[in-house]
């Protein structure tokens, strides 16, 4: 069949080859569409942070650097032992932790609320082996300064600069697919033992 102009009605009546070509093509275009909305990643970033405000300004900048790359989602928690209890329950991929602002139960003083503080990322980078971004205010004990930054991935005295903030998401990002091949590596052997 070949298209036919009817000059009656001024319309140019396709053929139906061409007609179930052009449905094709508009089928496929959807369906790769829905294929890269499905395809997204999820990214779930845990911060660890009693300022409402301060955990708002970050979950700006991740906006920032996330776009429409990745599915969302950024959740918080302000007791250490929330935090463990929501990384254990879900898959946390980034961890944001406000070094001076976790709190613990019982309320311990600063110093003891900053060396708990250390010692969850430790817990964390051992357990979950995902990015760790630390941040911390009032602290002006050095030791504890050099302990965060060699513990977490990341470390930022506040207030911090915003674009490095963001830059430290990038490598964050970046640094996920490196630790899920290394993660599923983990699975294939442990099958293999079994």
């Amino acid at each position: 069949m070949s298209d036919k102009h009817d000059p009656n009605k001024n319309e140019l009546t396709l053929s139906r080859n061409r007609s179930l070509a052009i449905k094709r093509s508009a089928l496929a275009k959807r369906g790769l569409e829905f294929i890269d909305e499905v395809k997204k990643r999820q990214v779930e970033v845990l911060i660890g942070n009693d300022e409402p405000l301060l955990t708002d300004a970050f979950s700006e900048f991740i906006k920032k650097v996330i776009k429409d790359k990745y599915d969302l989602k950024v959740r918080s928690a302000f007791y250490g032992e929330d935090l463990l209890e929501l990384a254990e329950n879900s898959a946390v991929d980034i961890f944001i932790l406000v070094l001076n602002n976790i709190m613990f139960r019982p309320d311990y003083p600063l110093q003891e609320r900053l060396e708990n503080s250390l010692q969850l990322i430790t817990q964390i980078k051992t357990t979950y082996g995902r990015p760790v971004i630390s941040l911390s205010g009032l602290i002006e004990d050095s030791s504890l300064i050099a302990r965060a930054k060699l513990s977490a991935d990341f470390f930022f005295p506040l207030p911090f600069e915003p674009d490095a903030f963001m830059e430290a998401i990038e490598k964050c990002l970046d640094m996920l697919t490196e630790f899920d091949e290394i993660q599923r590596k983990k699975s294939e052997e442990r099958v293999m033992d079994i």
